[in-house]
């Protein structure tokens, strides 16, 4: 499945939302589209 992820800029979105999301397992089986490019690649 295709997954973008939309935020507020609000808050700690690298920390908070982006980094949990690339460190699941969810990101294994689906691909992700960030709104804001700020996680690099493993």
């Amino acid at each position: 499945m295709k997954i973008f992820v939309a935020h507020s800029s609000n808050f700690d979105f690298k920390n908070e939302l982006y980094l949990p999301l690339r460190n699941s397992s969810l990101n294994n089986k689906h691909i992700f589209f960030y709104l804001r490019k700020t996680v690099k690649k493993k």
